[in-house]
């Protein structure tokens, strides 16, 4: 077969937007059609191959050549190489696409074909503790002009998702990304944890068990798994900053009052100090009565490290699954510790009958 020559065009790695409509009805995979997938980016596989060679100005991609799908437009799917950020457009004929979305269709359950990125967005207790880049991803954190380049099979630790983007973090990078879901493998790892036994508990006491210490003795300790909070709060501080020593004499106040008052949820220290000595002596001046994470295990919890900020004090309040229900942060912009404290305090408020 000769090879096909298009016209090419330089595409951003980011893609394009996100599509989480609902396929009607129970479909066979040969019913699973381009129009079909148009409206379901969560089926198509991470890659797809060439069928057949393809000429460009800048040389030929052979038959096989393994390619990111970016969009499809009417019988056209929108291409990038996974070595190189060239984009094209081509056939979908000329392609295993269709091949790869019905075989990966036929091997799931009806569960699994039925959670989409909007119904996920709504399942905590499926998101993994850490997922993959799939494709290139650049990040650039506010005004900083240093952009941070994660190449193609990163591993980054999960956050949160909220049905289009998912936040995102690395122990190498602070603070935290967020990045289109497509560029992950999320749906992948969350579809094959539908097959699995149910957590025993919470994935935020999983993540964080067997890596807290006593502030009191220094020693490892637990929390009661047995009888899990409704809410676990994350407080990001450190002893050399100004707005935490303001700061930590309120939280402890307020964590006194409610838990005297009988309120299910719990407080953990995140340090941001730049030695356990100092995270200690922080912790012990304010007289924290609740535990915090070791400090040699800080970059080992995926869920610390994909909320972790410079900005400090900040307050981060969790559901057991690590569902987000306050932060002191809001679309990248600092609504102040306090804020969030409050809106915590109205969770706790008893329930109206």
């Amino acid at each position: 077969m000769p090879p096909i020559r298009v016209r090419f065009a330089k595409f951003s790695a980011r893609g394009r937007p996100l599509f989480t409509l609902a396929l009607a009805g129970a479909l066979t995979a040969q019913e699973l059609t381009l129009e079909a997938l148009a409206k379901r980016r969560d089926l198509w596989p991470a890659e797809c191959k060439l069928t057949a060679a393809v000429d460009h100005t800048g040389g030929r991609l052979p038959a096989g050549c393994a390619c990111i799908v970016l969009d499809i437009t009417g019988r056209k799917l929108v291409l990038m190489p996974v070595d190189r950020e060239l984009g094209f457009e081509l056939d979908c004929s000329r392609t295993d696409f269709l091949t790869s979305a019905r075989a990966a269709w036929n091997a799931m359950t009806p569960e699994q074909r039925d959670l989409d990125y909007a119904k996920l967005a709504t399942r905590a207790d499926l998101w993994p503790a850490r997922v993959t880049l799939v494709r290139v991803q650049a990040f650039k954190a506010g005004d900083s002009d240093k952009q941070t380049v994660y190449p193609r099979g990163t591993e980054m630790d999960f956050g949160c998702f909220d049905g289009e983007r998912v936040r995102l973090g690395h122990a190498e990078h602070d603070p935290h990304a967020t990045f289109e879901t497509s560029a992950t493998d999320l749906m992948v790892r969350a579809r094959a944890a539908m097959l699995e036994k149910p957590r025993a508990v919470g994935r935020v006491l999983a993540e964080l068990d067997g890596k807290l210490i006593s502030l009191k003795a220094g020693k490892a300790a637990k929390l009661n798994l047995a009888k899990p909070p409704r809410f676990t709060v994350l407080y990001f501080g450190a002893e050399a900053s100004g707005p935490c020593q303001v700061f930590a004499p309120k939280l402890v106040e307020f964590y006194d009052a409610h838990r005297q008052a009988g309120r299910a949820f719990e407080v953990v220290f995140v340090s941001r100090d730049a030695s356990a000595a100092e995270m200690l002596r922080h912790a012990r001046k304010h007289k924290f009565p609740w535990l915090a994470v070791s400090f040699e295990k800080l970059k080992s919890i995926p869920i610390v490290q994909a909320h972790a900020r410079y900005g400090i004090p900040h307050v981060l309040v969790l559901d057991p699954e690590g569902n987000v229900l306050a932060d002191s942060y809001r679309n990248g912009e600092s609504r102040g510790a306090s804020t969030a404290l409050d809106e915590l305090g109205e969770l706790l408020e008893p329930r109206k009958k």
